[in-house]
């Protein structure tokens, strides 16, 4: 492989004939405007990769050896930019000349030593757009956009961030916000989220006491609804095992306003400040425990599910805590009656 000039770089592919000379089997120029990156894969056997040139700017190369006794000899040179060579070869036999652009790569990541042909996926975004009616909010309408980043260096995906929006008629508001960084720390994921919501439903609130009237005439118009504006954020990490089993933990930061006192029971009561009934800022900590054992997470037809979620939160504004935990066990099985 030659690095040339106008960022254009050569691939010659040769092989041995049996009687000791090379035979040319492919050869083309790439272009740095059309191409992105290239990958040379060894495959078996005992493998030479050779490359040369200097080029102000270059065409960004991985070197995979792959299984045998190979040599990789790197002699070009590029003057803007980051290191342009990435070998990826980790056999005891495996010869690699340390030239200034090559930059050897060791990473948790065993399919990124082999061959593998179905690897490669664009990046993608994949809008979707939904309606529909609850009796407690109207008509609602939104969507969510996700944008899926890739990289040679991390399995399935390299990032993933997905933007939701809904709005009601009503006057409820919602944005939210989920990404997943993949393996940023060893093979853990980082993962982000933060969300905002207006006009929140929580909860239905009828009074104090054994003399509490009740008129569901009142109810269909909200006036024992309780809702609330909240904003939270959360970080945490994630590290998958097993099939698609997880476990994960976040820290999470959570602003509820007080409770709304327009327009429902509270402009008829005079309650001093309750619990709920002023503003809240709750820190949390969250583990999940997920193994899924399922022979797939769609219509599985066999295997176990075992999901377990704790949560301590402290209140950072008023004096308490709480803790919660819920779990949850599924199995699947087929009967064939023949």
């Amino acid at each position: 492989m030659t690095r040339l000039d106008s960022s254009r770089v050569e691939v010659v592919v040769t092989a041995d004939d049996g009687d000791g000379d090379l035979v040319e089997h492919y050869r083309r120029v790439f272009h740095k405007e059309e191409t992105k990156e290239i990958r040379l894969f060894g495959l078996l056997g005992d493998d030479m990769f050779s490359i040369e040139g200097e080029a102000r700017q270059s065409i960004l190369v991985r070197v995979i050896p792959g299984r045998g006794n190979d040599l990789v000899e790197d002699r070009s040179t590029v003057g803007k930019g980051p290191k342009k060579t990435h070998v990826y070869a980790r056999d005891a036999g495996d010869s690699v000349t340390i030239g200034p652009e090559v930059l050897r790569k060791n990473i948790p990541f065993d399919d990124a030593y082999t061959y593998q042909r179905t690897a490669f996926a664009y990046n993608t975004y994949l809008p979707v757009f939904y309606g529909f009616y609850t009796g407690d909010n109207g008509f609602l309408a939104g969507g969510n956009i996700t944008f899926t980043r890739h990289n040679y260096n991390k399995p399935d995906f390299s990032a993933q961030h997905t933007l939701t929006a809904l709005f009601s008629t009503l006057g409820n508001v919602f944005f939210g916000y989920r990404a997943t960084l993949r393996h940023v720390v060893g093979q853990w994921d980082l993962t982000l989220a933060t969300e905002a919501s207006r006009r929140r439903r929580f909860n239905y609130f009828f009074g104090l006491g054994n003399e509490t009237t009740f008129d569901e005439t009142l109810l269909r118009i909200d006036y024992y609804t309780l809702r609330y504006t909240s904003v939270f954020a959360e970080v945490g990490l994630r590290r998958e095992f097993w099939k698609r089993s997880s476990f994960s933990g976040a820290f999470r930061l959570t602003a509820n306003s007080k409770q709304s006192e327009t327009d429902n029971i509270f402009d008829d009561l005079d309650l001093p400040d309750r619990f709920g009934l002023v503003p809240l800022r709750i820190g949390e900590l969250i583990w999940t425990l997920d193994m899924d054992l399922r022979d797939g997470s769609f219509i599985p037809q066999q295997g176990m599910r075992i999901f377990v979620q704790g949560k301590a939160a402290a209140l950072l504004n008023e004096t308490g805590t709480y803790s919660s935990t819920r779990a949850m066990v599924e199995w699947h099985g087929t009967a064939r009656p023949f």
